[in-house]
Parts: C-alpha cells; structure tokens; sequence
C-alpha cells in the first residue's frame, strides 16, 4: 500500500512519539543503577540509536542472511524487559555491565529459538505460552506497584492516577484516532498532575544543550559482565519476546495480504532473528533491551499503514531524536509514577493476553494440574520471599523471579504427565453410506473426550471429509474405508486406509478468519499461529497389495 507525502508524515511522527514514550521503560531501569540524569540522558541517546537499527534491519529484506523481513515492525524498549533488568542490576555483582551482557544473551537466546520455532511446541505447548505471558503480566504489574508506591505516597499516589484515569477510559469509551494515543494522553495528564503539585517545572533541563550527538565514549568506557544464575531468567525474557514478535509479524502478514491462507513461517523465523539481533545490538550499545513494539504494529495495521517505507522514515526520525538532548532530559527526570502508570496499563494487557491464551485450549486434567500448580508456586515468589532468599546460589534466583520458578514447574509437570498420553480409536467408513456424518461424530466424540481444541477438531473433521468424498467421488476405494485418529502429546493425527487406487491431496480448504483490530494484536497473531490453520504434515503411502493410506497430522 502506498501512502502519501502527508499520510507518510503524519504516521512517522505518531510512531516516533510511541517509540519515544517508550524510553520511560530505560528510565526506570536506569534509575534502579543510581546513574545522574546527565548519564540516563546519554543512555537514552543510544536506546534511539538501537531503535533506528532494529526498525532498519526488520524493513530490509537480507535473503542471503535469512535476516529482516521486508515488513514495519519497528523495536522500542520491551515492556517485558523491565524486571528481568531491574534484578541484574540489583544483585551483589549487578550494575550496567551485568545489565549488557544478560542483555545480549536474552537477544541471542531469542536469535536462536528462531532456528528451532517449529519443535518449540513439544516443549512449550499453547497453554504453558499462555502461562508465560501471565507471569510476565504479573512481574511487569508487580514492578509497576513498586514504582509507583514510593513517598511521599500521596502525591504519587495522585500523579500515579492521573496517569492511568486517561488511559482506562479511553481505552474502553475512547474511538478511532483518540483510542490508539490514550498512552501518550495520560503521560500528558500524569505532568500535568506533576507539575501541578511540586509547584513547577525542573529547570534543571535548561542546563543540559538541546542538541548533542550520542557519545562514544559511553560505549567504550562500558564493561560487560555475565552471571550463570540469571540465565534462567533472561532466557524467558528471549522466549517471551519469541512470542510477542511471532504474535505480531502474524499479524502484519494478514494485513499485507488480502488472500492470506496460512503463516509464512520463513517470515516468522526472520521476524524473531532480527528482533533477536536487534536485541543483542542494543546490549553492545549499553543499554536494556528492545522488542517489537504491540502499540506501534497495532496504530499502523488499524490505519492501514503498513508501508516499509514507513520504516526508514521512522528510523531517520529516531536518530534526529538521539541528538535531542534538550527533550531527553524531560523523559530522563519524569516522575516514576508515571512511568508506573504506564507499565500497569501493559501490565494489564499482557496478564489478559495470557489468560486468553490459555483459556482458548480445551482443558483436560493434565493441564488443570500444569496451569494451576505452576502459577500457585510461582506466586509463593512474592507471598514467601524469605524462604527463597535462603537458598544456596544460585538457587536463590527463583525468589526473585516468579516466571522462571513458575515456567520450570509447569515443563516438569508436562513431561511427567505426558507418560501415558497416547490415545487412539478407530470407526470404518460403510462403501454404501455417506461419510460426512459419520466423520463429524466419531471425530467430535474422540476429541472432546481426549481434551482437544475444538478447532482444532473442526479443521481436522473438514479435511477429513474432503479426503473421504474425494476418494468416493472418485470411486478409488474397493473397499470399506477405515479411519484412525491418534494423539499424543506432539500431534494429533487421522489416517483414512482402503484398498484401491491411491489418493492424490488437492488443496486443503482452510477456516476463514477476520482480521481483529485492537490493542492485544499480537495475542490474536499468537492465537492464530498456535491453532496451526493448516495441517503440519500431510502424507500418503501405496503397498504392493494396493493398500492405500492418507495421514493428515496436526502439531499441538
């Protein structure tokens, strides 16, 4: 789609106040390591910086590198990263270095999870990727309180209000435009909030030169540093951002293309790899890391603005403004309740998007055990500090990270009651009847009783009579067709036998969906991409006595 001189400018300066609203999330990391607000104002310079690099590499299209994407996903400081950062710095051996290195790890963990996105589902099935958005939900919503209930407590308490109020009733009664810029209107009140109760401004932002470039010696006086105990944690991080980008790059694949059938997994893997390095560049630069921003893809897919030339415009925006040192100064002292507010707005999004995400699963007694125990463990975090704060290193790490003790629980939980999951039955397809009854409830039958999405199920019942009334169109059974369905914890497959002439797969029917337009896009991509709208795998065999044999396999 291409777009206007004036469409252009208008949208490059809409996404470039997001991606500079965004900075609030380094501001609060940055504060927790005491930097003056000279050095944050420098690290801000170089987030910008990383924001111009990550938007650039996701627009270019790298086919001998297998890096970009050719689509506008453009990086801003991840939401998700706050906490994870908060606690390197936090710890004995913490600080900015610790920061970097745990930074780029995150990054190269997600750089590698893209090679591997399909086998993630043995491990990493629907409803655990539902558990990890809810606990990062609930670590952001828990840093956000921590932020924002410092004293005196009513004044920020107050400010803390007058940021979130905007930004709920927008959200909910806001429409069009006004809806997608309710963040930035609360920031506005919440100053204005601010303003009004410490009696004035801080003239301290006078002193500092509007204009500066980022400085190099930031990057060469910085030190990494790397602690075996965190990698846990960080490793979450990168999976956690794995899936905002798939969730997301899902979507803006819908938006592109009209007769969008099914994901274009060589895109999702791109997708994730540049959101990985971009990750791993801004820890080089010394700074927190980024992701692909949900308010950002979701502004420009509801305004149909999805051009990449939209991308390098932004990217250019974004290094101006890392020369901007009178306005970073204004970010770099904003009062944490504000900030607050904002992370609990995000915080509420990405709790919900879990819930959501687990709760589109058909639950059997196996993932009421999994979910359930998994979360109560996880919130012991924060009910019983103390006792995890008494373990040995590097085991005392659980107690400062509720997803990493929470995320172990449910994999161990999901190999173990794994064992003795396979399950199958079988019916027989009379020559003499029509299949498409018979089909839809057998198949119905076994599936609900197994536990199993009922889409997943209508998907597989609609291929399944294709295949049937194919073969009996064609008259190419001489016999009863026998239909067997198997499941187990990897895949969920049918398998249609009869003697005759073999079967050749035409193109499959899919299950038409409408594209959502809100502000948890990438929940509804994530959605889309873990249903898998079309078979994983489908296969056929002849033996020598002409029996013949379809599979279709579906991958949970």
């Amino acid at each position: 789609m291409t777009l206007s001189r004036s469409k252009l400018m208008s949208m490059t300066a809409q996404q470039s106040l997001i991606g500079f609203l965004g900075l609030a999330f380094s501001v609060v990391i940055f504060r927790q390591s005491g930097l003056s607000d000279e050095l944050i104002v420098q690290k801000l310079q170089w987030v910008l910086v990383a924001y111009a690099i990550g938007t650039l590499l996701q627009a270019v299209y790298w086919k001998k590198i297998a890096i970009g994407t050719g689509l506008m996903l453009p990086p801003i400081s991840g939401a998700i990263y706050v906490q994870p950062s908060i606690l390197a710095i936090a710890i004995a051996i913490g600080g900015i270095p610790l920061l970097i290195g745990m930074t780029i790890f995150a990054g190269f963990c997600e750089f590698v999870l893209s090679f591997i996105l399909r086998r993630t589902r043995i491990i990493f099935p629907p409803e655990i990727c539902g558990l990890v958005l809810l606990l990062v939900g609930l670590e952001l919503g828990v840093t956000s309180i921590h932020a924002g209930a410092v004293e005196p407590y009513m004044s920020n308490g107050a400010i803390l209000v007058a940021t979130l109020i905007p930004i709920l009733v927008l959200s909910v009664w806001g429409k069009g435009y006004i809806r997608h810029i309710c963040s930035m209107i609360g920031v506005l009140f919440g100053f204005i909030m601010a303003l009004y109760l410490e009696g004035g401004a801080d003239f301290k932002a006078l002193q500092v030169p509007f204009l500066t470039l980022p400085s190099l010696e930031v990057i060469k006086e910085q030190k990494i540093a790397f602690d075996w105990s965190l990698s846990l944690p960080f490793f979450l991080v990168g999976f956690a951002a794995t899936i905002r980008s798939l969730g997301l790059t899902m979507s803006v694949q819908q938006a592109n293309d009209p007769h969008w059938r099914k994901p274009d997994y060589d895109s999702l893997q791109r997708s994730i790899r540049t959101d990985g390095l971009a990750a791993m560049i801004a820890g080089m630069l010394g700074v927190n890391g980024i992701n692909v921003s949900p308010t950002s893809t979701t502004m420009a897919i509801a305004f149909r603005c999805t051009d990449v030339v939209l991308s390098y415009a932004m990217s250019i925006v974004f290094l101006l403004l890392s020369c901007c040192t009178g306005l970073l100064i204004y970010i770099a002292t904003s009062p944490l309740p504000i900030v607050a507010g904002l992370l609990l707005y995000y915080a509420a999004f990405i709790f919900t998007g879990g819930i959501r995400t687990i709760g589109a699963q058909s639950f059997g007694i196996r993932q009421v055990f999994i979910i359930g125990i998994s979360f109560f463990v996880a919130v012991s975090t924060y009910i019983l500090p103390q006792a995890y704060q008494a373990l040995p290193s590097p085991l005392d790490v659980f107690g400062r990270s509720s997803l990493a003790l929470g995320l172990i629980f449910a994999v161990a939980l999901n190999m173990i009651f794994s064992i003795g999951s396979r399950r199958n039955a079988r019916f027989i397809l009379r020559m003499d009847s029509l299949p498409d009854r018979q089909i839809h409830e057998n198949i119905n039958t076994y599936g609900n009783s197994w536990g199993l999405k009922q889409d997943l199920v209508e998907d597989t019942i609609l291929i399944a009579k294709e295949i049937a009334h194919d073969i009996h169109h064609a008259n190419l059974a001489e016999s009863d067709i026998i239909v067997e369905t198997k499941d187990n914890t990897i895949a969920f497959c049918v398998s249609l036998s009869y003697t005759g002439a073999p079967y050749k797969m035409m193109p499959l029917q899919t299950v038409n969906m409408e594209k959502i337009l809100d502000e948890e896009m990438f929940i509804e991509g994530l959605k889309i991409y873990l249903r898998g709208m079309m078979p994983d795998k489908v296969s056929t065999s002849l033996t020598n006595n002409d029996q013949c044999c379809v599979i279709v396999s579906f991958n949970h």
